[in-house]
């Protein structure tokens, strides 16, 4: 459970995102954090090769991953064993810390 009572506008927004777009991949989200983010397009070198975009879905998993920690998003691996694909949703806590910071405003 978050110990501020009170969301940052950089919360207010993801958890807006995560309302809009339940179950959504961090590439996704992303996408709607950051649009024009040059890390959309930058190349990273990584196991096997350069990949596009990589930073991109990196920041906003790490960033998902602090949300969740503060019980804001819940995560769920939705893959396999030999894949992985975690989606992110907002929580009941976050919900309602949103409605409550949106009604004030």
């Amino acid at each position: 459970m978050p110990d501020q009572k009170k969301l940052t506008p950089r919360q207010v927004a993801a958890l807006k995102i995560l309302k809009e777009n339940p179950r959504i991949r961090a590439k996704e989200f992303a996408e709607h954090f950051w649009p024009e983010a040059i890390m959309h397009q930058a190349c990273s070198n990584q196991g096997n090769g350069a990949c596009r975009g990589k930073k991109a879905w990196l920041c906003a998993g790490s960033y998902l991953g602090k949300l969740s920690r503060a019980g804001l998003v819940q995560a769920e691996n939705t893959g396999t064993n030999s894949y992985s694909r975690v989606v992110y949703s907002i929580t009941r806590i976050g919900s309602e810390l949103l409605q409550r910071q949106n009604g004030k405003a």
